[in-house]
Order: structure tokens, then sequence, then C-alpha cells
């Protein structure tokens, strides 16, 4: 009996550690959003910003006008699993989902006359999904390291800047903010939930907070020294 009780006491404690996990995780979320809704109001690198206002120096401005060209790969018929060796690859959409690139969330080229050597992705790569739910269409990645030969595909776009007017960085962060969001999400197009399409016309007209170009990085490290934090914990 003193051993049941023991176990159930222990069990209960587990139960309570468990669910100020999940409490803690959820607090973390919130706090990722709100660094990066204060980065992209000015209250990172500024001490006096009023709500609804941008600090003095900053602009609304249309990332189009940011984008130096938008590049689209296509699809074909491929195996359904990663490339190995000499292999040539297509990415798939879950490769660019979930916040960090992913190479092994691709398939086999079968016919390699359809290779197209500007459709390689490298490394430095800024990717763009533009199909998916409603929820991760419009995701975006940088891509840090690559060890396969991987090609776009018609649903994943690559992105490149006016490197002297933005950061792509900077992009990087407030696509994946809520200002950014919500956008993606008013741009996109399609009547199931399940699917959801933004071209490159919506893409382009979304409106961002452009901070001079020397506080932009400022801003991209706050940001990275505070989700760093989040990581780690």
């Amino acid at each position: 009996h003193r051993i049941v009780a023991k176990i159930e006491e222990l069990f209960s404690s587990l139960d309570k550690g468990i669910e100020s996990l999940k409490t803690a995780r959820a607090q973390l979320k919130t706090y990722r959003q709100a660094v990066l809704k204060w980065a992209f109001e000015g209250k990172l690198t500024n001490a006096h910003v009023k709500d609804g206002e941008l600090p003095e120096g900053w602009k609304w401005v249309q990332l189009g006008d940011m984008i130096h060209s938008i590049e689209a790969g296509k699809s074909f018929k491929c195996e359904e699993r990663p490339p190995q060796r000499d292999d040539t690859g297509v990415l798939k959409v879950s490769a660019v989902t979930w916040g960090i690139f992913n190479e092994e969330e691709s398939k086999t080229v079968l016919d390699l006359e359809k290779i197209k050597l500007r459709n390689v992705v490298k490394v430095g790569d800024f990717l763009f999904s533009r199909a998916n739910t409603l929820e991760l269409v419009g995701a975006v990645v940088k891509v840090h390291a690559i060890t396969k030969k991987l090609l776009l595909s018609d649903k994943t776009l690559r992105l490149r800047f006016i490197e002297i007017q933005i950061n792509d960085n900077y992009a990087l962060y407030f696509l994946k903010s809520q200002f950014g969001r919500k956008q993606i999400q008013q741009n996109s197009t399609g009547n199931q939930e399940s699917m959801r399409n933004i071209g490159q016309d919506g893409i382009r007209r979304i409106n961002i907070p452009l901070a001079p170009l020397p506080e932009q990085s400022r801003i991209v490290a706050e940001i990275e020294k505070r989700l760093s934090v989040c990581d780690t914990l």
C-alpha cells in the first residue's frame, strides 16, 4: 500500500510537471511573437516610440520595392524519396514549412532532362512557400547549409532582395511576425482552408515598416539575441 501511494504521489508530480512544461512552451511562443511585434514597431531599438507611430527615419514600403527578383522552379514526376549520392532532388513544401530548412524533405528527379541549373538551391537562398494551408502558406526560411543537389519546385519560390535597401534577415523575421503573417493570409487565395496560394503580385503588395539599413542590422541582432534565449529554455 505504501509503494502504491508513493507511485501515485510521484505520478501526480510528473503530471503537474508536464502541465508546467506545456504552459512554459505556450508562454515562450507568445514571447517570440511579442519580440517580433516590438521589433517592427521600433521598440527594440528606440526608447520612446508612441503606439501606432513609426520611429523617426522609418517608412512604410511595399515588399515588391525591396525585391530584385522572385524565382520559381518546376514540378514534375519524381520518385518519392530524398536524393542520394549523385541524384538531383526537388524540394517539397515541407522543406521550408517548420522554420528551419530541411533538405531531407525532397524527392528524386528521374528525368535528367528536367534539371535546370538555374533552379539549384544554394546556401544563403531565401525561400518562400507559396502554397500550403492557411496557417502555413508563406512560410519562409534561409538556407544555412545544404549537402544535396536540390531544385526549387513550383511551390517554393526564391526571393532575392535589393541589398542596399533591405537586410534579408530583417525581411525574414517580418514575414514570420504577426504583421507579416496577417498580410500573407489576406493576400492568399483559394476556396479551401486546406490549401491556399499566394502569387508573386500578392507577395509584392505586402507592406513592411522599413528602418534605415544600419538599424535593420541592430534589430536583427536584438531579435536573435532574445530568440536564442527562448531556444535555450
